[in-house]
């Protein structure tokens, strides 16, 4: 496989592609953070709205996850309480850096590749991205621009309301990326037997 520059790999291949991918991607992750929760139980639900950034991390790369995030979030916000949560914006966006930056260490799930060891990488950014993102970057911004109790409590309170996010991001992002990587790596081996035979 080709090797290339990490920073290329985490800024991505912009194109039309790419653009029209996080403008898709910014209204179906700001619908389903509104209408894509799956209950569980009291209080707890899963939102589906996390698939989002895996899928446009495997296919375009982190920062592109990280516009699709950032935008999705202020539809979110536009449908539901008509205006804009600047905080939370930039965690959702920064989550979708983590989670889209599969390429960085090799997980070229757009190529067929995703193995053990990239599911174990994977998961370990999730739960970090999650920390930076909701543990401290999102009630930082909180408590700088909205004065809204004191930051150690919003560690706390922002921390905890989006871990369900984890949930989804590991127990079915990581499958998730494993079967688009197998589809992949079987088209792959198709057109190349097909280039191959000359058909």
């Amino acid at each position: 496989m080709e090797k290339q520059c990490p920073w290329k790999l985490f800024f991505g291949k912009w194109n039309t592609m790419t653009l029209i991918a996080i403008a898709v991607g910014a209204i179906v992750f700001g619908l389903l953070m509104v209408l894509g929760n799956v209950p569980l139980f009291s209080g707890i639900s899963l939102s589906m709205a996390m698939f989002v950034p895996v899928v446009i991390g495997a296919f375009f790369g982190a920062v592109p996850a990280f516009f699709a995030l950032f935008m999705g979030s202020i539809a979110m916000d536009m449908l539901i309480v008509m205006g804009m949560n600047f905080d939370y914006a930039v965690g959702f966006g920064v989550l979708g850096l983590f989670v889209g930056a599969l390429p960085m260490y090799g997980a070229r799930v757009d190529k067929g590749v995703f193995t053990l060891g990239h599911a174990v990488v994977y998961v370990l950014f999730c739960v970090v991205g999650q920390i930076v993102a909701f543990g401290l970057l999102t009630p930082f911004l909180t408590s700088t621009f909205y004065y809204y109790r004191f930051w150690g409590y919003n560690v706390f309170e922002s921390f905890i309301e989006n871990i369900d996010q984890i949930s989804v991001l590991v127990v079915l992002g990581a499958p998730l990326l494993y079967v688009i990587a197998k589809i992949n790596k079987r088209d792959q081996f198709s057109e190349h037997i097909i280039n191959d035979s000359g058909i």
